[in-house]
């Protein structure tokens, strides 16, 4: 017999934004109005989180030629995906898997499936970083007849408003090249000439290098050289990007763009899916 699995997603989290309110003035006879005191910008609204995917793997059928026969071929157990959003001229900077929290998850059989859940190590993000899903399961699978499941508790979200740029000007394009770039210590340390522009790497080394946005680079005349990156390695105060300079160039301006005003925060929510049976 096949299984079925139908499931509709329901959300439930609430975020609270604080407005100031100002006094009426009053300007009194043969007196110039008083001046209005500054208004201040409303806070930003709170990240939100929403519930965007809901995977239930029965247990196993038995082994097979490459492991167990299970459900999706993952492991037995519920998985949720959970989606972060943030509000317009903010970005996500990091969901961290290590900090985020479950409260509690049951069913409504009072199945307990809060047994060593499993974050996902790498969330995945939208370019403009506005939006990013993490998941988390349970190696618990909900109870036969189960109806619903809920799920609450908080997850760590690092996020930025707004960026500045850093220059290091004529920097000559050679393997081995050292610069300064803003507290960055930077080098070349890759250089091939094509035929075409260039294949190059630049590295900084500095405190806080999960602060860059990108590295773009520039002619004398301040017009962006067309390049593609190609990858990057990134440590806690190491990092390496390469790239594909689509023009020939002997040295260029290097701009680092800097996330600024980063704080790490706690984003409750409370979340219930609506499942049918596995058997």
């Amino acid at each position: 017999m096949r299984a079925r699995l139908c499931f509709t997603l329901a959300t439930a989290i609430t975020c609270g934004a604080l407005l100031g309110a100002l006094p009426t003035l009053h300007a009194q006879a043969r007196r110039p109005a008083a001046p209005k005191a500054a208004t201040r910008a409303a806070p930003q609204a709170n990240p939100t989180v929403s519930l965007v995917g809901v995977q239930v793997a029965a247990k196993s059928l038995g082994k097979g030629r490459f492991g167990d026969t299970i459900a999706f071929g993952s492991q037995t157990g519920v998985t949720l995906a959970l989606a972060v959003k943030v509000a317009p001229g903010t970005a996500i900077l990091d969901i961290d898997d290590d900090e985020c929290v479950i409260e509690s998850w049951t069913d409504d059989k009072q199945t307990d499936l809060d047994i060593e859940p499993d974050w996902g190590s790498f969330p995945s993000y939208t370019e403009d970083q506005s939006a990013g899903i993490i998941t988390v399961r349970s190696p618990v699978v909900p109870a036969s007849g189960a109806q619903q499941i809920s799920l609450s508790g908080a997850l760590s979200v690092t996020t930025a408003a707004g960026t500045r740029a850093v220059q290091a000007k004529k920097v000559a394009l050679v393997k081995g090249t050292s610069f300064q770039l803003g507290t960055f210590a930077a080098s070349v340390s890759e250089f091939d000439a094509t035929d075409t522009g260039a294949s190059l790497a630049v590295k900084l080394t500095g405190a806080n290098s999960n602060n860059i946005k990108r590295l773009r680079f520039l002619d004398a005349a301040g017009t962006e050289l067309e390049s593609d990156q190609n990858g990057s390695m990134t440590s806690s105060d190491e990092s390496e990007y390469s790239f594909t300079l689509k023009a020939k160039a002997t040295s260029a301006t290097i701009e680092v763009e800097l996330w600024q005003n980063q704080q790490t925060i706690k984003v409750p929510f409370t979340l219930t899916a609506s499942v049918g049976s596995v058997k």
